[in-house]
C-alpha cells in the first residue's frame, strides 16, 4: 500500500477513537408497512424474531427468497399500528416489489 494513504488510514482510525469521524453515506430506503398482517408477512419472510417487538424498538432481520437468496438486510421499527423498514440504500424499490409478490 502506498505510504501515503497508509499514512492518512491510521490518522483516520486514531481520530475515530479519539475524537468523532464523519462518513458520507447514501440515505437508506424507508418504507412504512400496514395492515392486519403487516407483522406476520415480515416475520414469515425474514430471519429474525419480530413478533414481540415493543413500540419504538429497532430489530435487524434478513429478507429472503423461498431458496434463501437475500433480498435485502433491514431494520424493522415498530410505530404500533405500523412498521417502518429501513432498507440498505438504493434497495426501497427491491423490497417493495418483494412485497408486494407476497402479500
Amino acid at each position: 500500500m502506498d505510504s501515503r494513504i497508509s499514512s492518512v488510514l491510521i490518522e483516520a482510525d486514531q481520530q475515530a477513537r479519539t475524537r468523532s469521524l464523519a462518513v458520507r453515506r447514501p440515505a437508506p430506503g424507508v418504507l412504512i408497512a400496514n395492515g392486519a398482517t403487516r407483522l406476520d408477512l415480515i416475520q414469515r419472510l425474514s430471519t429474525n424474531e419480530l413478533m414481540e417487538m415493543a413500540e419504538g424498538e429497532v430489530r435487524p432481520t434478513v429478507l429472503t427468497t423461498a431458496i434463501g437468496r437475500i433480498v435485502d438486510r433491514l431494520h424493522v421499527l415498530s410505530l404500533g399500528d405500523r412498521l417502518a423498514l429501513i432498507t440498505s440504500p438504493g434497495r426501497a424499490e427491491t423490497v417493495l416489489a418483494w412485497g408486494r409478490r407476497h402479500r
